[in-house]
């Protein structure tokens, strides 16, 4: 008896489907996500306007690291 109920539960096991995964991520609105970049862009070319106004030299180190950043991101992007 112990025997033949192993046996039943085994192919029981064998016989479950494995689940399908899907990709579906709906934590992240992909519609407005383009606008979020745009708005920090923006915000960033803003922040520099307004300290060129105060200090010449920060703006210059500002863009200089923005400028900086976005070819080092490129380069590791790509890399």
């Amino acid at each position: 008896m112990f025997i033949t109920s192993t046996i039943s539960l085994s192919s029981t096991i064998l016989q479950t489907p494995t689940p399908t995964t899907t990709l579906n991520n709906n934590l992240v609105n992909s519609g407005t996500q383009d606008l979020v970049y745009i708005g920090v862009f923006l915000l960033a070319i803003t922040l520099v306007m307004v300290i060129g106004i105060i200090n010449k030299k920060i703006e210059y180190a500002l863009i200089f690291a923005a400028t900086l950043t976005v070819i080092l991101v490129a380069f590791f992007w790509f890399l």
